[in-house]
């Protein structure tokens, strides 16, 4: 699992943010090609990679961030992993009147979004600095480290080259 982090996000005046559509750039895991995705709400999509045609099965969970959680969401990506948040549309919840129907749309990293409420006309703002995909979990899924291979003799390599001597002379 994935978590997408807006860590040192500015939330002025907002109390949750939630993502409403989650743009993303993922890219494949065997060729490495890139390829733009959009969850909307709760997700499960699965797509295949335009170069060499590897399945890709990814899902999305929302997440509320606010001032002591900069998670915007969880991933499961399976074939893919995740590049950059792309322009994503991002919903938020007003800390003066709790209105909750503040649409930010087209946020991108490192842009200032200024907004006001619709119901108390408190002046808002959004700023995601940088967006960090952090893996989380896991713990048993690491990978087995190969079992390390005896050092050989350079010496009885050479002698089983083809057309070369036998080991100690042919004698056991």
């Amino acid at each position: 699992q994935v978590h997408i982090s807006g860590e040192n996000s500015r939330m002025d005046g907002l109390g949750i943010l939630v993502p409403e559509i989650l743009r993303l750039q993922v890219a494949c895991l065997r060729c490495s090609a890139m390829m733009d995705t959009a969850f909307v709400d709760q997700a499960e999509l699965t797509r295949s990679c335009a170069r060499c045609n590897a399945e890709f099965k990814m899902r999305m969970q929302p997440e509320m961030a606010h001032q002591y959680s900069p998670v915007l969401a969880m991933l499961e990506l399976v074939g893919c992993r995740a590049v950059q948040l792309v322009p994503s549309n991002l919903r938020g919840t007003c800390l003066c009147c709790d209105n909750q129907d503040l649409n930010f749309t087209n946020i991108a990293v490192s842009t200032t979004r200024e907004a006001d409420c619709h119901s108390c006309h408190a002046k808002l703002a959004l700023l995601l600095p940088r967006v960090d995909f952090v893996e989380v979990g896991g713990g048993t899924q690491q990978p087995v480290p190969a079992a390390a291979k005896p050092k050989r003799d350079k010496r009885t390599d050479d002698l089983r080259r083809q057309g070369g001597g036998l080991v100690n002379h042919g004698v056991c």
